[in-house]
């Protein structure tokens, strides 16, 4: 056989074992077994996801999209969306759980059992928006001035679950054209009549106590004489 014949078909046989061997890597890349977590159990909306809630399982690489979450890092202490719901054996889609601070109901997410959300306004109450922050407690101070001015503490430890402007948009960082229109505290039910009076009959004022870092429970001053215009 010529000696070119020769060398033509070896390139010819080089190329297809080339193919092959890139077709076998590239099979290989997609085959490759990844670890992947996902869903112990049904998780519904607004579960607060820990390690307890995961299992690990490996799946082929192939079988993975953009929007599948890999890295426990990325779940662990996010919530589940308020319009999802993850079923057990299901991936962690970024479609499905978010950081509390970005919920729309986040408000919500932040109450404890027996506290509602109440909205105060700064055209109805006094207050240095300096030293508001979410998460800081503040004391409520009641003012009275009927036959005679009266001035006390109404309620201690109510907690900032969030600051808006005008726009009811949170204000989750001041510059120098952010303006404050309300705050939402977190209250125990039993005291919002107690607020809605205290709104009409005086003049509330928002103080930074000093407890203002301390989860301490709320406690309204019935002890107070502003209290009996508030029965």
């Amino acid at each position: 056989m010529p000696r070119k014949y020769t060398a033509l078909i070896i390139i010819c046989l080089m190329i297809v074992l080339l193919s092959m061997l890139s077709a076998y890597l590239y099979c290989l890349n997609k085959l490759e077994l990844v670890d992947v977590y996902s869903a112990k159990y049904n998780l519904s909306m607004r579960t607060l996801i820990n390690e307890d809630l995961l299992e690990i399982n490996k799946y082929p690489k192939a079988y993975l999209n953009e929007e599948i979450i890999v890295n426990k890092e990325d779940i662990i202490n996010k919530y589940v969306k308020i319009d999802s719901s993850i079923p057990k054996g299901s991936f962690f889609y970024k479609s499905a759980i978010e950081d509390l601070i970005d919920a729309k109901d986040s408000v919500n997410a932040y109450l404890k059992e027996g506290e509602v959300a109440y909205d105060v306004y700064l055209k109805d109450i006094k207050a240095n928006q300096a030293y508001l922050s979410k998460g800081v407690f503040v004391d409520l101070y009641l003012t009275i001035n009927k036959d005679r001015v009266l001035s006390d503490l109404l309620i201690n430890n109510l907690r900032i679950i969030g600051l808006y402007d005008i726009n009811h948009n949170e204000i989750k960082q001041y510059d120098e054209k952010t303006i404050l229109d309300s705050i939402c505290l977190a209250v125990p039910k039993e005291v919002v009549s107690y607020l809605n009076k205290a709104n009409v009959v005086g003049e509330l004022r928002i103080v930074l106590g000093e407890n203002s870092y301390q989860d301490i429970k709320s406690k309204l001053n019935e002890n107070s004489e502003i209290f009996a215009y508030l029965k």
